[in-house]
């Protein structure tokens, strides 16, 4: 799924990291969770999934996490 996902990215032009769209689902799981984990712990789960997968477009695509508008 991540590799498709940086592929379309890479398709449209748009960069690996997109903040809004990353707070968007942050605000989603978060609104969603009827537990057993609070929000904190849903929060802190999907900020590491997101990081790896992050991690994972950047080695596919071959580019930097330190690049501008990575």
């Amino acid at each position: 799924m991540v590799i498709a996902i940086a592929r379309v990215k890479q398709a449209g032009g748009l960069p690996v990291h997109i903040p809004a769209r990353e707070s968007e689902v942050l605000t989603l799981v978060t609104a969603r969770n009827a537990g057993p984990l609070d929000n904190a712990a849903i929060r802190r789960l999907f900020e590491r999934i997101i990081a790896e997968s992050r991690r994972l477009e950047h080695r596919v695509l071959g580019t930097s996490e330190d690049q501008p508008g990575a």
